[in-house]
């Protein structure tokens, strides 16, 4: 029987294959500190046309060692906790100099045209007594960000730490250590790295190889106080009077990355920093993480105060990774320049997932969100026992102002009654900031303030009567845009058949040079009902002024809710009976000379308002889009069939 080969595991080219083993032994014995200048192991390789095989090692001229005991697996542990603690008790170099780290005598070299024993290199890189060099070939043509990204799009998300980073010839050197599931992802990629730059012909990518020397220098030649640099770096950009940490671009540090290469985009280091927060938790209300090329999250609950987080511009693309900050009362977050965002194509959506995730957030992206369960209008008084009539209250004040605030006034012409009365008084308040761009002139002109006029033959003239000269009246005033957020409203006076509503608040006029002018107002209305839930102004009385400082300070504070023409409707038809809207089609068939299948889809689009239906028919008609099938007759249709 023939007698079995001695087989090993290897690691060739990133792949696991069997080979001969060499009769050398694997391992060296216990070397003291090596000499500058001293060579270290070199794995030579011959390569033929399709193998790469490997001649005997040379160690330091030793012929024959001798029987070495076998070092132990040492299982793989967070690298942080194994070396940080080491690093406590060691004397800090800020700036090593590159002369007093020395290749020791068990240094192994390997690329990726040469292999390595897989025992080896477990054994080797789960040791915490060496740091490991990494030298990038050709890669002292790019940036370090551009070869430090490159490398962890290699190892993600294992932890690798690159200290001292530098520049040696056409090469990038680094070291790191406690490091073997980087090890291993590195030889599945054939240690290579693909590097993303930009040039004078745009955007490229370059492979780069990367060779490994295990074993370079001992921790007693290169030592590091990697936690206390984190500290340090911690400390400054922690802001106690504002109880604010600032992390953004933590990897760009200016002093930490002249140690060490720490991204929050490798969960380990992430959450080692996170820890770090333990004893200045209560300090911390505000975290900012921007610029962190970040991915995912960890579990933020030792952060117990923690209100306000910034995560624009970085990675996230799912937003299932919010819900790590449970269990915290956070009111506000920046997601913008996410992956995440481009996922939704409109703010309501978007502002429903982040809800879902945080249901205690306040302020998404800068701007405050709607209260919850908001009313769109304030309400401030109503009569005792007269809780019925807010629902007329909040209807109109919503279909008002979104029709004054719109390109045609001319809309509001159904909501007056034919002998409507309208007045107007400006008035200048002094010692205010806004006092100095009031620019009230066009109210002025319009105002009927008795106390002021020098001729009072114009009292008269300047009081509006009937519908027609009210519509005039508003669409010769600046536009305006409302802040509904501002008004104050009340109801002194309210019958089945009269409602006076008083209502005060902040508007601006929208203009092209980018000078928003903030206006206070208050508007008194005197509703009289002419058919069944059915109201119009009779009398409308507005007072005009500049903003008070204070006014002008908090207005515009919240996104004002975005609201349908089509969908506002003041005198909606309810408990209408099948012979009422058979009559309404009739009418508005007859009025828009529509057949009365398509008057029927105008009434049901507008929720059966017949004075809302009429102005949509002419919206349509003025912009051609309504179809000529509107037109035809049932009997035409009855023709062309047959």
């Amino acid at each position: 029987m023939k007698r079995k080969s001695n087989m090993r595991h290897l690691i060739v080219c990133g792949e696991a294959k069997k080979q001969k083993t060499n009769p050398v032994q694997e391992h060296q014995p216990p070397r003291p500190p090596r000499r500058a200048g001293q060579d270290h192991t070199v794995l030579r390789t011959v390569v033929g046309e399709s193998s790469v095989a490997v001649q005997n090692f040379e160690i330091d001229s030793v012929q024959n060692p001798g029987p070495i005991p076998t070092v132990p697996v040492i299982p793989e542990v967070p690298m942080m906790d194994h070396f940080m603690a080491n690093d406590m008790q060691e004397e800090q170099i800020s700036n090593a100099d590159m002369s007093t780290i020395v290749d020791d005598g068990s240094a192994i070299t390997f690329n990726r045209v040469s292999w390595l024993p897989s025992g080896v290199l477990r054994n080797v890189a789960t040791s915490g007594d060496y740091w490991h060099k990494f030298t990038v070939l050709r890669g002292a043509g790019y940036s370090k960000l551009e070869i430090m990204d490159a490398l962890l799009d290699v190892v993600q998300p294992q932890m690798i730490a690159p200290v001292m980073y530098r520049r040696e010839g056409s090469s990038a050197t680094f070291f790191a250590r406690n490091c073997l599931a980087a090890f291993l992802k590195l030889t599945r990629a054939n240690l290579q790295i693909q590097v993303n730059s930009s040039g004078p012909f745009g955007p490229s990518v370059q492979t780069l190889d990367i060779e490994i020397t295990l074993r370079h220098t001992h921790v007693q030649d290169l030592r590091l106080h990697l936690h206390d640099h984190l500290v340090a770096c911690i400390a400054r950009r922690h802001d106690k009077a504002l109880k604010a940490l600032d992390l953004s671009a933590f990897h760009m540090d200016p002093e930490l990355s002249e140690v060490v290469f720490w991204s929050l985009r490798v969960p380990k280091a992430f959450v080692y920093v996170l820890n770090m927060l333990k004893v200045r938790t209560s300090a911390i209300r505000c975290l900012y993480l921007a610029d962190n090329e970040i991915t995912e999250l960890p579990k933020f609950i030792i952060l117990s105060k923690l209100e306000v987080v910034d995560l624009s511009s970085n990675k996230i693309s799912n937003m299932n990774v919010l819900k790590n900050f449970n269990g915290l009362n956070l009111l506000e977050i920046s997601l913008d320049r996410n992956p995440v965002c481009a996922q939704y194509h409109d703010e309501l959506s978007y502002i429903q997932a982040i809800k879902e995730m945080v249901p205690t957030i306040k302020k998404i992206d800068g701007v405050y969100l709607t209260r919850p369960e908001p009313s769109l209008w304030r309400r401030n008084y109503v009569p005792p026992g007269q809780s019925e009539c807010i629902a007329l209250v909040d209807q109109f004040l919503q279909h008002y102002f979104t029709l004054l605030d719109g390109d045609d006034r001319q809309r509001l012409r159904g909501m007056y009654h034919p002998d409507a009365l309208f007045s107007l008084t400006c008035n200048y308040v002094p010692g205010q900031s806004t006092s100095s761009t009031a620019r009230l002139t066009r109210y002025t002109l319009e105002s009927r303030n008795l106390l002021r006029l020098s001729d009072y033959s114009k009292s008269q003239q300047l009081l509006s009567q009937g519908a027609e000269e009210v519509l005039s009246a508003l669409c010769r005033l600046p536009r305006t845009e409302h802040d509904p957020y501002s008004f104050a409203v009340d109801l002194p006076y309210y019958t089945q058949e009269i409602a006076v509503i008083v209502v005060s608040g902040v508007f601006r006029e929208p203009s092209m040079m980018n000078e928003n002018l903030i206006r206070a107002f208050s508007r008194t209305f005197v509703l009289h009902k002419v058919a069944s839930k059915e109201y119009q102004i009779v009398n409308e009385m507005l007072t005009v002024s500049n903003a008070s400082t204070k006014q002008a300070e908090e207005s515009f504070q919240y996104p004002k809710p975005k609201v349908s023409l089509a969908k506002l409707s003041f005198n909606p038809a309810q408990d209408l009976t099948d012979a009422d809207r058979k009559q309404m089609t009739r009418i508005l068939s007859r009025l828009t000379e529509m057949n009365q299948q398509w008057a029927q889809k105008c009434l049901e689009q507008s929720k059966w308002d017949i004075k809302w239906a009429l102005v949509v028919f002419t919206e349509l008609l003025k912009m051609n889009k309504l179809p000529g099938e509107a037109f035809e007759l049932e009997e035409d249709k009855v023709v062309e069939k047959k």
